[in-house]
């Protein structure tokens, strides 16, 4: 596999590092800064404006000497030793150092280090996606989050900044259990678990992180950010999201969309799509697919209904379920035509209550779950089937 580590606090103690030249510098006492838990990178307000004038003193003439974490060059050797291609990918950029791959290069040198390439990037999930990488080690959260969206599997490696947040992605106190969390997934990865794309609407947003929860033991899931809207926009957006995703490892993709479609926008006397419109876009929608997708199997999913009291609730974009019902008979024919499955969650949800919904649409979150719950067990019987 192709394996992305960062350097500040994953592979360096950089925080315990600086500590004392954040002292030094603001003329303050080490222990203040050891209760308060500050170092160079969550200095406080005033401090911050002060990070730039800093980190230009300081961080070319001491970061190469930086000490790394307890085995963690260790660790990387026997990643190597197993076959894997390690890339060193840092955020460090110019406005903190003269030449941040020139200091990290001689900070990765001088630990003994070995890795087969080194990249200074701000944006690591695009970096990990130009890379073709397979797992990012990294500290900070939201890196792990953005590469997790794009299909790479993470391992969040604690420190004393991160300690107390919560996340659900794996993490890794010291290199011991990265390592052993990297072996976990090249296990999963023999025993053939799938990749599966979630492609939809807001409704779709709403289900996905119960549907990733659900299928963890057998299934890698993704799905883009953004809300995925109406079915002219899934068509602009396919290429791209088969880039964002690695297409050609995409074994399920589970798609839908109606609701924008259906809607009348600002209360316009027609709704956003033409009925023949859409059931041309779901043809499209399917011929794209499998042609981004080759290696994936479709199943399309219809359009959940309106709330039972949408009628007597205020909307910007009105619809009704007895609209949701025709586009997913538009819905059901092209998907007859074209051979795909149906996971009808139009059937699922159309006797909820009211209560189940917080506005005319959407659902709360234990309906939401609910929904997930429903989307999981479908995609495990299909995988199993």
């Amino acid at each position: 596999m192709n394996i992305a580590i960062d350097i500040d606090d994953t592979l360096a103690q950089t925080f315990e590092y600086f500590v004392p030249f954040v002292a030094e510098y603001f003329g303050v006492d080490e222990a203040e800064l050891w209760e308060r838990n500050i170092s160079v990178d969550n200095l406080p307000y005033p401090w911050e404006k002060e990070l730039y004038a800093f980190c230009r003193q300081y961080s070319d003439r001491v970061v190469p000497d930086t000490p790394f974490r307890p085995g963690a060059v260790q660790a990387v050797d026997e990643l190597r030793s197993r076959g894997h291609r390690i890339v060193i990918i840092t955020a460090r950029t110019t406005s903190h150092y003269t030449d941040p791959y020139a200091t990290s290069a001689e900070e990765l040198k001088r630990a003994g280090l070995h890795y087969d390439k080194l990249i200074c990037a701000t944006d690591k999930a695009s970096a990990c996606v130009e890379e073709g990488i397979d797992v990012l080690i990294d500290d900070y959260i939201p890196n792990c989050d953005a590469a997790a969206e794009k299909g790479i599997a993470v391992i969040n490696m604690i420190n004393r900044m991160n300690r107390d947040e919560q996340t659900s992605h794996p993490r890794a106190a010291d290199w011991k259990e990265a390592v052993d969390a990297v072996i976990q997934i090249e296990q999963d990865r023999a025993e053939g678990r799938k990749n599966i794309l979630l492609i939809g609407d807001s409704i779709r947003i709403g289900y996905c992180e119960t549907v990733r929860s659900d299928l963890a033991d057998i299934a890698r899931v993704v799905y883009p950010a953004e809300n995925c809207r109406n079915s002219d926009f899934i068509i602009t957006r396919l290429h791209g999201w088969a880039q964002e995703f690695d297409a050609a490892h995409i074994d399920i993709v589970h798609f839908n969309c109606g609701q924008w479609d259906a809607a009348h926008f600002n209360g316009w006397k027609d709704s956003l799509t033409p009925l023949d419109v859409y059931e041309r876009n779901l043809h499209w929608i399917i011929w794209a697919l499998r042609r981004e997708f080759p290696s994936a199997a479709l199943h399309m999913a219809t359009t959940t209904p309106m709330s039972p009291i949408n009628e007597t609730l205020p909307a910007q974009n009105p619809r009704t379920t007895a609209e949701i019902r025709r586009y997913n008979e538009a819905a059901l024919r092209v998907a007859a035509e074209e051979k795909v499955p149906v996971n009808d969650l139009f059937a699922l949800t159309v006797g909820w209550p009211s209560t189940d919904y917080k506005d005319t649409c959407h659902y709360t979150d234990e309906a939401f779950a609910r929904l997930g719950k429903a989307v999981a067990g479908y995609l495990r019987k299909s995988i199993n089937s």
